[in-house]
């Protein structure tokens, strides 16, 4: 995720952790518990993906998707 994150940065597109705001990825929930939750926290991002984004914009991150690392 950080080299998605960091490619991202330079596409000046913000994405953020998707589960970061979960009991997994707050830590209040042991990751040895749930690993395979765990393991999905770790890899999943959000993507600025709106219904009024503009075509540019819409356009820059359909092409981030289609280029990541």
């Amino acid at each position: 995720m950080k080299d998605v994150k960091a490619y991202a940065r330079r596409k000046d597109i913000a994405v953020e952790s998707a589960f970061e705001n979960s009991l997994i990825g707050s830590g209040m929930v042991p990751p040895e518990k749930y690993p395979e939750a765990y393991s999905l926290s770790l890899r999943t991002v959000l993507f600025p993906i709106y219904p009024r984004l503009n075509a540019a914009d819409a356009g820059k991150v359909s092409k981030l998707i289609l280029t990541l690392p």
